[in-house]
């Protein structure tokens, strides 16, 4: 039997003295980046990945573990995209956890604004600095779930879309 590849997603150095990672979704990078499930109910196009309205429902669950090559802390995670919460029910959440299994610090597209057509548009923001768990890391896990609900046939409209992820931190004095 082999094992499955552990995976990983590694702050890398930027020139203003922060790590970062970045998935703009132009590629499908996230699939060698994540451990996922619902795949099947995950659409990825240049630029994005989506959920849509479909027989059961779709829910599927993004985790990256993030590594980080010395101690970090000032971590600071956003996802850009939109759900359309107010006319096709669909909500996108992001969470935070130190060990995977436990997750923190989470919010979602639940209670923002919605346009006339029924979509959010603002970025999912989690901002670690100053919390405790989160100073002097060397990994974390960032979860990223998109939730539409069940609809007679495969709805012809995208419903929930991620367009980006942005991980930053600081290294540890």
């Amino acid at each position: 039997m082999v094992k499955p590849r552990e995976t990983e997603a590694s702050l890398l150095p930027r020139d203003d003295r922060c790590v970062s990672y970045e998935d703009t979704f132009a590629t499908r990078r996230y699939l060698h980046d994540t451990t996922r499930t619902g795949d099947d109910k995950l659409e990825w196009s240049e630029g994005q990945i989506a959920v849509r309205l479909q027989p059961g429902g779709a829910a599927p669950e993004l985790v990256w573990k993030v590594v980080a090559v010395g101690p970090v802390e000032g971590i600071k995670v956003q996802v850009d995209g939109r759900a359309n919460r107010g006319s096709l029910g669909t909500n996108n959440y992001l969470d935070v956890s130190t060990d995977g299994r436990t997750w923190t610090d989470g919010v979602s597209t639940e209670a923002q604004p919605v346009n006339i057509s029924g979509w959010t548009g603002e970025p999912l923001v989690i901002d670690l600095t100053g919390k405790p768990q989160y100073t002097r890391v060397r990994e974390f896990y960032v979860r990223l779930r998109l939730v539409a609900g069940g609809y007679e046939k495969r709805h012809p409209a995208l419903s929930g879309v991620v367009t980006g992820l942005r991980i930053t931190a600081q290294p540890s004095p």
